[in-house]
């Protein structure tokens, strides 16, 4: 889950800052490279390349933790970035039928196809489906697709439960 952290220039007082289960995207590095009181910074990134930024941008004496590198990455849930001869594409893979309390991914993926089309029909036309027996994959040309149709799932998951 993404969370806007452009704010963190602006707390003269931040020193620490552990995000877990939050992903910071690159438009958040400038803003924690900036932060004047920072000292030690704990996230999981949204991309490798990302976290590479992110390592790179901080200043020597601030301590970093890559939460993906000191725990054996977890494919689902995360958005891929693969560089293609055409650009750039972006995938997610999420077990919607655990999530929603399915039997298998192929209803799961029915199923999202359905509430896509009729909640939103604008992400519905700007993802592409790629799953296989364990995850319901998604495929789409940038990152903030895919995490507005995992802001659904969750949201329908959170429905489903209550």
């Amino acid at each position: 889950m993404p969370l806007p952290l452009a704010w963190v220039r602006h707390a003269p007082a931040l020193w620490h800052v552990k995000l877990w289960d939050f992903l910071v995207r690159a438009e958040d590095v400038p803003a924690l490279c900036s932060a004047p009181a920072l000292r030690d910074v704990s996230i999981t990134p949204a991309t490798r390349d990302v976290g590479h930024r992110l390592k790179q941008g901080l200043r020597p004496d601030v301590r970093f933790v890559d939460f993906d590198a000191e725990r054996p990455p977890d494919p689902l849930r995360r958005i891929h970035e693969r560089r293609t001869a055409g650009g750039v594409e972006y995938s997610l893979g999420f077990d919607l039928a655990g999530m929603w309390d399915l039997e298998t991914t192929i209803e799961a993926e029915a199923e999202l196809r359905a509430l896509l089309a009729a909640s939103a029909p604008d992400l519905a036309s700007a993802i592409a489906y790629d799953s296989d027996s364990s995850a319901v994959w998604i495929l789409a040309l940038d990152a903030a697709t895919l995490q507005a149709v995992l802001a659904i799932a969750d949201a329908e998951a959170d429905r489903r439960t209550s």
